[in-house]
């Protein structure tokens, strides 16, 4: 897929996307390299709504409440449509330097998932973070 980014010219190569959230049939998101979110559907298309500047990897995105969530390489953000807003979950400092490395966001109604490959398991309620142990037979492959 190529986007159109806001300034009317074209990437110089395909976006490669790494995560697509369908919020409702006619309202698509679709997250990848270099900090693109796109916006759209099948039939009218796709808009770039990008945050200007941010050229991170995204690897992940859902709505939670009025945001969308996204998950990059090193980080959490939260997205209102237009500003692109660090989301700092309560990690471990012993663990990987506190550094996050998410693997996927996912909301259930009220709560967010957070899944991270270092710091494991947790839940977001909009107003705390809390870790969720999980079982060590549970993580064997």
């Amino acid at each position: 897929m190529v986007a159109t980014p806001r300034d009317g010219q074209h990437y110089p190569q395909p976006v490669v996307l790494s995560d697509v959230f369908t919020e409702f049939p006619d309202k698509v998101w679709a997250v990848g390299e270099n900090g693109v979110i796109l916006n759209g559907n099948a039939e009218s298309g796709f808009r770039d709504v990008s945050f200007k500047g941010d050229g991170e990897d995204l690897r992940s995105i859902v709505r939670f409440g009025d945001n969308m969530i996204l998950a990059s390489d090193y980080a959490l953000h939260s997205f209102d449509g237009h500003i692109l807003s660090p989301l700092k979950p309560t990690l471990d400092p012993s663990v990987n330097k506190n550094v996050p490395n998410p693997l996927k966001v996912q909301a259930i109604g009220d709560t967010l998932y957070y899944f991270d490959r270092k710091h494991g398991v947790q839940t977001y309620d909009g107003a705390e973070w809390k870790s969720i142990t999980i079982p060590a037979g549970l993580l064997k492959r």
